[in-house]
């Protein structure tokens, strides 16, 4: 494996780490914060929708569409 596949791989982990720390910290059920969702998204320049939602245990729907809204001409 190349570096650059490993540090690739880095962030998709610490991304799963900050899921993770989310999940076992929060209060009750809700919604994830956009922070998270943000961090997610961010994943998508390099990782498939696929690998995202099933690396962070995310909806594959609700990611995709997420993405696409972020990625439209004129998104914020």
């Amino acid at each position: 494996m190349t570096n650059e596949k490993a540090n690739l791989k880095l962030t998709l982990e610490k991304a799963q780490e900050q899921f993770t720390i989310w999940r076992k910290t929060r209060k009750k059920r809700g919604s994830i914060p956009e922070k998270l969702w943000n961090v997610a998204i961010s994943l998508a320049e390099t990782y498939t929708i696929h690998q995202i939602s099933k690396g962070l245990n995310l909806n594959h729907t609700v990611l995709k569409d997420r993405v696409e809204a972020k990625t439209k001409p004129g998104a914020k």
